[in-house]
């Protein structure tokens, strides 16, 4: 397979199921839960960091979380979730902030056994009760007949404060698909082997050298799609001698893509021991999933995604605005920041984010978006981290922030800058 890098703008849609089509979902603000970001490389750039430190989730306190999330999406997002929820109405609804969510479930992460009797007690029945063994958490999915996830998440608040509560939220990939090809810059990594995980759709093979372990989530199991191959292609890129762990949550129906097959998919890359992951989705905040992120984060995992492609307008999106994980947005091939590129005040590096490849049809696919510059950190990272570990993950990311590079004119990019292609001669 492939791969080019280009500066050409692309237009077209994901081509993913129906519930793919929503092609990103705008979250709201964060619930200023503390965790791990980036080692001291980043204090110069305004931004305090450690990976690796304990943490406690709820240290500021649930009142204080609740306020912030409070705010609602943008009227454009809202517009978007409203439209496929009425499109899909037993499958999907809306939560208080008019994210997509799915209909009449709400998580909860490590629920007491005293306050699952009291919600039994209050009418909540059990969907499903899951060990997350190697992420040392239980994953509790409640329903309660006739109300609306938002009701169930605030009664369920109420009877447990001091859990992660949250309506089971859609993440979608962040980016987009067109047709033809374009030239461009081969974009090359490191030598040696080096372990790589993505959570997204399922890829194709993409790279004989490369050892593709692939495992799905959703119904269908493992459903390759463009967008995941894409991803795939990057991580995979010459020279290859490594291996990418696939995690597919979303199959090929429309209740793929949630928050808690994102969970189950980043407890199977602990189990498998991968040192870095590539999340290329965006959705709103989901205190279950940053509850999962924060365990890895600890344990000295780098966690990589996309800031999406919002624009100026642009809200925070997540996993990417939660801290510890590796933000990243796109450039095209002069290191010019992409003008859908979300402006968020939290971006670590910017990388290529235009790519020509061979689709899983045969033909040429043009993808743009910022879901396809986060693999290039990421393969990076992966060939500067062999396991996990806090230590080694600072390290690891101060190195790649020394290797970065600013534009010799115009405005500078946030973070530290560009990777994973040559600084311009003019």
């Amino acid at each position: 397979m492939s791969i080019v890098m280009a500066g050409v703008l692309i237009a077209g849609g994901m081509g993913f199921p129906a519930m793919v089509a929503l092609a990103q979902m705008r979250g709201g603000p964060p619930r200023d839960m503390p965790m791990p970001s980036l080692p001291r490389a980043a204090i110069e750039h305004g931004r305090a960091s450690e990976v690796g430190r304990p943490i406690d989730p709820w240290e500021r306190g649930l009142e204080r979380a609740e306020a912030a999330q409070a705010e609602r999406l943008s009227r454009n997002q809202r517009d978007k979730a409203e439209t496929t929820a009425k499109q899909y109405p037993e499958d999907y609804e809306l939560d208080r902030n008019g994210a997509l969510a799915i209909r009449g479930e709400v998580l909860a992460s490590d629920l007491p056994d005293r306050a699952l009797a009291a919600a039994q007690r209050a009418g909540f029945s059990v969907v499903r009760r899951e060990q997350v063994e190697d992420l040392g958490l239980t994953m509790t999915v409640l329903t309660h007949p006739g109300w609306s996830v938002t009701r169930m998440v605030d009664a369920l608040r109420r009877i447990a404060p001091d859990v992660a509560i949250e309506a089971d939220h859609l993440f979608f990939p962040s980016g987009a698909v067109g047709s033809g090809s374009v030239p461009g810059m081969p974009v090359r990594g490191q030598h040696g082997d080096w372990r790589v995980g993505m959570i997204d759709t399922g890829a194709e093979p993409v790279a004989r050298q490369a050892r593709l372990v692939q495992q799905g989530f959703a119904a269908g199991g493992v459903v390759p799609n463009d967008h995941g191959t894409a991803v795939a292609a990057i991580l995979a890129r010459t020279p290859a001698s490594g291996a990418v762990y696939v995690a597919d949550i979303f199959g090929n129906g429309r209740r793929g893509g949630t928050a808690e097959l994102m969970v189950r998919a980043l407890g199977w890359m602990a189990r498998q021991n991968v040192p870095v992951v590539n999340i290329g989705m965006v959705g709103p905040y989901n205190g279950v999933v940053a509850s999962a992120v924060s365990i890895l984060v600890r344990r000295g995992f780098l966690i990589v995604a996309p800031v999406g492609n919002d624009g100026s307008s642009a809200r925070p999106l997540y996993p990417a605005s939660l801290e510890g994980v590796i933000a990243v947005t796109g450039v095209d091939a002069r290191g010019v920041l992409l003008p859908e590129a979300s402006r968020v005040r939290k971006v670590d590096f910017a990388s290529p984010a235009i790519l020509s490849i061979r689709g899983i049809a045969g033909n040429m696919v043009q993808m743009r978006g910022t879901s396809f510059a986060s693999p290039v950190v990421a393969r990076q990272l992966a060939e500067l981290l062999p396991a996990p570990a806090p230590r080694a993950a600072r390290a690891a990311v101060e190195t790649l922030a020394r290797s970065a590079w600013q534009p010799k004119r115009g405005r500078s990019l946030p973070g530290h800058g560009v990777i994973g292609m040559p600084q311009p001669s003019h």
